[in-house]
């Protein structure tokens, strides 16, 4: 997998785990790179991990991250079939990307924070809700 499916896969990880739990699933901010959101972080530890610095090293599924797995196994479950460009154009639904982005060329990196409150109310507004769905449809 390359570090932008990567970056993409944790967007949609952390956006619907911030709809439906209402909490962060990490820290870490996205910020709006010229190819879509991106965590710094994670890019460097990417470029680490497979520079072969951390061979040997692992991490272990600690008390309490059943939830957690869960929820990523079902996002590579559901996105982790698309080509890269197809999660970038989800990626870019919704204007955050945009407005992280505002004023800046096409290849200008930026470095300016896509806010989780922005992407919770994103994702939250993207929630199917089958009873509203229900009424829609029958007017």
């Amino acid at each position: 997998m390359s570090g932008s499916k990567l970056q993409r896969l944790l967007y949609f990880s952390q956006g619907w785990y911030l709809a439906i739990y209402g909490e962060p699933l990490f820290e870490e901010d996205f910020e709006g790179w010229v190819h879509g959101p991106a965590v710094p972080e994670v890019s460097e530890a990417f470029r680490y991990y497979f520079s072969g610095a951390a061979a040997g090293s692992g991490v272990e599924e600690g008390e309490g991250c059943s939830d957690i797995v869960g929820h990523l196994e079902e996002i590579l479950e559901t996105h982790g079939e698309f080509r890269l460009w197809e999660l970038d154009r989800i990626a870019k639904r919704g204007g955050l990307w945009a407005a992280s982005r505002y004023g800046l060329d096409n290849i200008q990196s930026g470095r300016v924070v896509i806010p989780k409150e922005d992407i919770k109310k994103f994702f939250s507004g993207q929630c199917r809700n089958p009873v509203t769905e229900a009424f829609q449809e029958g007017n």
